[in-house]
């Protein structure tokens, strides 16, 4: 379901294989009994409040955008105290059509216990480690619902409970997400002939030694988009270290093309391009109408008459080649990842090979793909500022 286009990445001999040991979030196993059981007891909750940081919550994100379109109920992702925020989510989520979801794999993660003290009197599910720390306390006095993080980093833990324990309760099709994910964990596998993730980042490793150090991804789909902070964060997150790792400028498109394709194309010529494309909608078949009386109105060089019968897909194709064919023109580096339909399955083998990406751009740059040192110095700080 996943291919990469390579033809204009301006690297040649680009590894195929790497040999290392397979990665913990690749030899985990979801326990559906446990998450369909207290999913259950959920269901019928009208209002969902996630609260987290980054890996925690982006997984779901992402799940929800792409496959949550046809789900009668409200979401709301909570990784901030910001107080207006806090206020504006308990106006709108009343408790008895409500379930908070408080997710920290160690439990003392400040911002978090903060948000989850705003709603502390609402029906709530609680992932964090089975071990001693302040929200494992919380949970206990309280008698939450628990339901154990395993020991997965956040930023991979996407098919772990934290991902899809809230997906479960969105009514999402978690064991096809999964289903996805294995394929792909098998596909992208260390060791593996062919490997398109390896691949991909051997390609970025040797663009980033050429001076190439961001990365613009325009994301040319709405269901895709939500994947775009996840993708960032596993990057930057894991790669970000002794000074080395590119950055990832993300966007949707093709709105972007109205503004950041200036930066692309005349600012700095430090940016490859790496567009994310979907090759089939499930509404293929929709067209443009032009009513007649306004066919006639003159638009660029011919008239509105000109995009009558245009498939509203194949616009969106020519948007995107508009913008690869000026940034071959501009000999531009770029990568093409084409996701063949948004599904249940094709959303969680997206998320696996970007797992394992990470995982192998890490061990060409010699970096330890699963610490985060300066996320944890922040937060030590943070911390001690509210302590004075």
């Amino acid at each position: 379901m996943i291919k990469v286009d390579f033809k204009h990445s301006a690297t040649k001999n680009r590894k195929t294989a790497v040999k290392i040991d397979t990665p913990l979030f690749a030899q985990y196993t979801p326990d559906f009994k446990e998450i369909e059981k207290v999913a259950k007891k959920h269901k019928s909750k009208k209002n969902i409040v996630v609260i987290g940081n980054g890996g925690s919550i982006t997984s779901f994100h992402y799940y929800f955008t792409a496959l949550g379109s046809e789900i009668k109920k409200r979401v709301f992702i909570v990784s901030t105290m910001e107080p207006d925020f806090l206020a504006d989510v308990k106006k709108k989520c009343n408790k008895k059509d409500t379930v908070v979801i408080v997710v920290s794999k160690s439990g003392n993660t400040v911002g978090v216990i903060e948000s989850m003290l705003y709603l502390i009197d609402y029906p709530t599910i609680v992932i964090t480690e089975n071990k001693k720390s302040a929200i494992k306390n919380i949970q206990e006095a309280y008698d939450f619902d628990y339901v154990e993080h395993p020991p997965v980093g956040g930023r991979y833990s996407g098919f772990t409970p934290s991902g899809l324990l809230p997906a479960a309760i969105a009514g999402l099709d978690i064991k096809a997400i999964w289903e996805g994910a294995k394929k792909a964990y098998s596909s992208y596998a260390p060791g593996k002939s062919k490997n398109l993730a390896v691949e991909l980042a051997h390609a970025l490793y040797e663009l980033d030694k050429k001076g190439y150090n961001e990365i613009f991804m325009p994301i040319y789909s709405s269901g895709l988009l939500g994947s775009k902070d996840i993708i960032t964060q596993l990057i930057h997150e894991s790669v970000g270290k002794n000074k080395k790792g590119q950055t990832i400028l993300s966007a949707f498109a093709p709105e972007s093309q109205h503004h950041t394709n200036q930066r692309f194309f005349g600012g700095r010529q430090n940016m490859i391009g790496c567009f994310i494309i979907v090759d089939e909608f499930n509404n293929k078949f929709d067209k443009v109408t032009v009513p007649k009386k306004i066919k006639d109105v003159q638009l660029r060089d011919g008239t509105l008459s000109d995009l009558q019968d245009n498939y509203y897909s194949k616009s969106l194709s020519y948007e995107f080649i508009g913008t690869r064919e000026d940034t071959n023109n501009h000999k531009i580096p770029n990568i093409v990842i084409h996701v063949k339909k948004i599904n249940p399955e094709s959303v969680g083998q997206y998320l696996a090979f970007w797992h394992y990406v990470t995982v192998y751009l890490c061990t060409f740059n010699n970096v330890n793909p699963f610490d985060q040192p300066q996320v944890e110095t922040s937060k030590n700080i943070s911390f001690q500022l509210r302590k004075k």
